[in-house]
């Protein structure tokens, strides 16, 4: 049995004397899972380039794991591609005895939606370990285009430009095309971008928008060199956001809802943690019991703040449960993601102006 856990939007328990109550209930203690670990080592594989959030992230669990599992090392390696893709593929494939784990944002549910060529792995295969961080996501605009609203762009005589870090298939730019089609914009997305990029074109007048977390966001907001336009979940969204829409106000009345609580879901489970599906069951129940402490390690917890993320962590069940809901839905919702797909992307490439 795993750790219970409460629903996305709420914090791991932080109390110390209550977080070891539910610990032995769980029925895997500290030393069980270094025990059922040790000497394995753990190929931690973090599906970005070095540097970056998901790196940063990344490093800071696996530093987490890495005390939590005092006898088992924990060796990282930076994967990116494929929106995440390349990651989730070599994990799926890992046998032996090393310990194979993977670490990425929500890239590769959306390619597994997608079904395309790049969704070379089954994430239902997988074993879930957790998620950690609250991306808090949210579109912003630059100053100088007028209120940051949605009327503004749609009444530009052009074709406004977002600027997404990150390749065809990313998280960002699936989502750029998603509302591309759910809020009736005619957004040109320029991808294959990194962040540093973005933020120049940005602040040269180049594009028009972007969009990404909170905590990268923030230095252009506390700067006043950009102005929100929504966010994706109005619940953990930061109280300086309070006032902003999200995206839940901005689309049609029943139109997009299922398509809207998957966005928001995913964003409030800001980082996915699996391990290959070859690691037996024991080893499976100390990896999550090891990241059960490891997301309430003062350390851990403290390096997150520093770096403005949010821990928000869920289980391995839970979140389990939780992306499941959208990869084993039935054809019908799958189809109806791929036609917004496509239609954002037609909306982007100006061959068309909106959908049927």
């Amino acid at each position: 049995m795993t750790i219970a856990v409460p629903l996305a939007g709420r914090r791991l328990v932080r109390s110390a004397a209550a977080f070891v109550v539910i610990l032995a209930a769980s029925g895997v203690g500290a030393q069980d899972a270094d025990n059922a670990l040790s000497g394995q080592g753990v190929r931690f594989i973090i599906a970005a380039g070095a540097g970056g959030g998901s790196d940063q992230m990344g490093r800071m669990l696996a530093a987490a794991l890495d005390r939590a599992l005092p006898r088992t090392g924990v060796h990282v390696q930076n994967l990116g591609g494929a929106g995440g893709g390349l990651a989730m593929a070599e994990v799926q494939s890992a046998t032996g005895n090393l310990v194979t784990m993977g670490f990425s944002n929500n890239g590769p549910i959306y390619i597994q939606l997608s079904e395309t060529a790049a969704a070379q792995f089954d994430l239902t295969k997988l074993n879930w370990v957790g998620s950690v961080g609250d991306n808090q996501r949210l579109v912003v605009m630059r100053k100088g285009l007028g209120p940051p609203t949605l009327d503004t762009l749609r009444n530009l005589d052009r074709q406004p430009v977002i600027a997404v870090a990150g390749s065809a298939g990313s998280a960002s730019y699936v989502e750029a095309m998603l509302f591309n089609a759910m809020l009736g914009l005619r957004m040109r997305v320029a991808a294959d971008l990194d962040d540093p990029v973005v933020q120049s074109l940005m602040l040269a007048g180049d594009v028009d928008l972007t969009l990404g977390s909170y905590a990268s966001l923030k230095p252009f907001l506390d700067a006043d060199e950009v102005d929100p336009v929504f966010v994706y979940a109005k619940n953990g969204a930061p109280a300086e956001l309070t006032d902003v829409p999200a995206l839940a106000d901005l689309v049609p009345p029943r139109a997009f809802d299922q398509m809207v609580d998957m966005i928001a879901s995913l964003s409030r489970s800001g980082r996915i943690i699996v391990a290959s599906p070859a690691i037996p069951a024991d080893r499976i129940a100390a990896l999550r019991a090891a990241f059960d402490i490891a997301v309430t390690d003062p350390t851990y917890e403290a390096d997150m703040e520093a770096g403005a993320y949010v821990v928000n962590a869920s289980a391995g069940a839970e979140i389990e449960e939780r992306v499941k809901t959208y990869l084993d839905v039935d054809g019908a919702f799958i189809a109806e993601f791929k036609r917004y797909l496509a239609c954002g992307q037609r909306i982007s490439d100006g061959a068309a102006t909106g959908c049927e």
